[in-house]
Parts: C-alpha cells; sequence; structure tokens
C-alpha cells in the first residue's frame, strides 16, 4: 500500500513545482520505511545465519568441559593432593579394606581399631583414652593409652589407602600384612602384634 500510494503522488500531481517539497516530504518517509524494512530483512538474515554459529559454540565448550572432567591431568585435586598442596604431611598407612582398622608409622608403628569385643576392658585398663596398639622399632608391641593422638592433628594426617586381604604394607623397619581374618605387624627384631575385632595379641 505504501508503494501503490507513493506512485499516485508522483504521476497525479497537477502542480509539479508547487507540489515539489510536499513530494519530497512524502517521498522521504516511504524512503525511510523501504530502507528500514530492509535493514530489517539484513538484520534478520544475518540473525538467522549466527544460529548455527552458536550452536556449534555452545557444542565446543561441552565438549571441552567434558574433556576437563575426565582427564586426569585437569580433574579437580584428590583429598591427598589438596592435603599435600595445603602444606599437611602426610604419613604412611593403611586401612583394612572393611574399614575397622587403620595403621600408621611416625617414628613408631599405630594401629587403632573403631570396633572391638574387648575394647571396654581394655580402657578400664587405661588411666587416659586407649586409642589401639604401639609397636616401636626395636621392642615388643603394647596397649596405647593416651590423651593426645600420635601425630600433630594441624600438621598431619595417616594415608588410610586400603590395603587389600593378602596384600603387604612395608615402611622402614615395618612390615604388615592384611588378612580377612585380621592385621599382623612386625618389626625387624621379630616383635610384633596382631590386631582383629575379636582378638588381640602382641609379642
Amino acid at each position: 500500500m505504501v508503494l501503490s500510494l507513493s506512485f499516485v503522488v508522483i504521476r497525479s500531481g497537477a502542480e509539479p513545482r508547487a507540489r515539489s517539497s510536499s513530494w519530497r516530504n512524502g517521498y522521504l518517509p516511504v524512503t525511510a520505511v523501504l530502507l528500514g524494512s530492509r535493514r530489517m530483512r539484513v538484520q534478520s538474515t544475518k540473525e538467522t545465519s549466527m544460529k548455527p554459529s552458536l550452536l556449534i559454540s555452545t557444542a565446543v565448550a561441552i565438549l571441552v568441559a567434558a574433556a576437563a572432567a575426565s582427564s586426569p591431568l585437569l580433574a579437580a585435586p584428590t583429598s591427598s593432593s589438596a592435603a599435600r598442596q595445603a602444606g599437611v604431611r602426610i604419613l604412611p598407612g593403611f586401612r583394612s579394606p572393611s574399614g575397622n582398622i587403620k595403621c600408621f608409622v611416625v617414628r613408631s608403628l599405630y594401629c587403632e581399631i573403631d570396633m572391638a569385643n574387648y575394647r571396654q576392658r581394655l580402657q578400664a585398663s587405661c588411666g587416659l583414652d586407649w586409642h589401639g596398639f604401639q609397636l616401636s622399632a626395636a621392642s615388643r608391641a603394647r596397649s596405647y593409652c593416651t590423651s593426645n593422638a600420635a601425630y600433630n592433628m594441624g600438621t598431619e594426617r595417616p594415608n588410610n589407602a586400603k590395603l587389600a586381604y593378602g596384600k603387604s604394607f612395608r615402611h622402614g623397619v615395618f612390615t604388615c600384612l592384611s588378612r580377612v581374618t585380621g592385621v599382623t605387624c612386625r618389626n625387624r627384631h621379630g616383635h610384633g602384634l596382631f590386631v582383629s575385632r575379636q582378638a588381640w595379641r602382641t609379642w
């Protein structure tokens, strides 16, 4: 309709000179409408052409994120590596597959047990808190009673890596063997300890 009206004005002008100014005034809005419509079509074409590129960028971002999550080099640090980065010293040690027995080395070897049938009996024989058993580098093992942990809890942390049944742990003069029946540890002088939920023994 805009194009038809502008054509009528141009062709039927009775006084071309007198209407010259009004014709221009009438033509300019029509031109603006036409140009605006053209710009809108160009803009719409640009937006349409940008959609595939936007989809490609999104897909690439998803693939990069998935690769970062699965890559051991880009993955988030583990608790052990995070502890090392925080300046915490990781003490050599292990835990039984059930998680009930945990042993670690500071200067002596210490074995703690969470659930034991004899806990109350050994606690009653301690003037302090019963924590488990201690095996030094050269002497026999003993029941371990103290009011404090065997290590500095602010700067040290035992390594609680699982020691599968039938596997051994060795550090310095200490050797431990994990079995279904319990954990046995020895030093080079033949002294040692045995720990399980049902029983314990030191020599």
